[in-house]
C-alpha cells in the first residue's frame, strides 16, 4: 500500500508499506489542525481526512486498511483478535518473573505502562498511578 499523509504545516512524505507495517507520528494539536492522508492500494484509492481538531475527545486514533474498507478507533485493542496475547520475561539480578502485559481477552485499557521495582513489577493504564500485579520468583 502506497501511503501519502500531510497537514498545512507537515508533510510526511509518501511511504510503501508491506502487509502489518506501520506509519505513525506525533502533532501538537491546535484549534484548526486537519491531517489528511492518500492511500493507493492496487487499483484502489481513497483521500480522507484522518484527523481534525475536533476529533480531539481522545489522544490516539488508529486507521488500519483491509482489503473491504478502512477501519478508524481511538485504541489499538479493537483491532486486536480475541487470541492475542504478549507476555514479557524480566530478570533483575537474581530475581526474574514471566507474565502476560496484555491478553485482548481481558485488558479493558488501550495503553499499559509496566514497571519493574526491587519489590515487584506493577502495572498503570494512564502512567500515574500503578499497581503492585507480581512479585519477583
Amino acid at each position: 500500500m502506497r501511503v501519502h499523509c500531510a497537514s498545512g504545516d507537515d508533510e510526511l512524505g509518501y511511504h510503501n508499506l508491506s502487509v502489518y507495517q506501520e506509519f505513525s507520528w506525533k502533532f501538537c494539536n491546535a484549534p484548526t489542525t486537519l491531517f489528511f492522508c492518500h492511500l493507493w492500494w492496487g487499483k484502489k484509492q481513497r483521500a480522507f481526512d484522518v484527523y481534525t481538531a475536533k476529533f480531539r475527545p481522545y489522544s490516539d486514533y488508529y486507521w488500519i486498511a483491509r482489503s473491504d474498507a478502512i477501519y478508524l478507533s481511538h485504541d489499538n485493542k479493537s483491532f486486536a483478535k480475541p487470541s492475542t496475547l504478549f507476555f514479557c520475561h524480566i530478570w533483575w539480578g537474581k530475581k526474574q518473573r514471566a507474565f502476560d502485559v496484555y491478553a485482548a481477552k481481558f485488558i479493558p485499557y488501550s495503553q499499559y505502562y509496566w514497571l519493574a521495582k526491587a519489590e515487584g513489577i506493577y502495572l498503570s493504564n494512564d502512567n500515574s498511578f500503578f499497581t503492585k500485579k507480581f512479585d519477583w520468583q
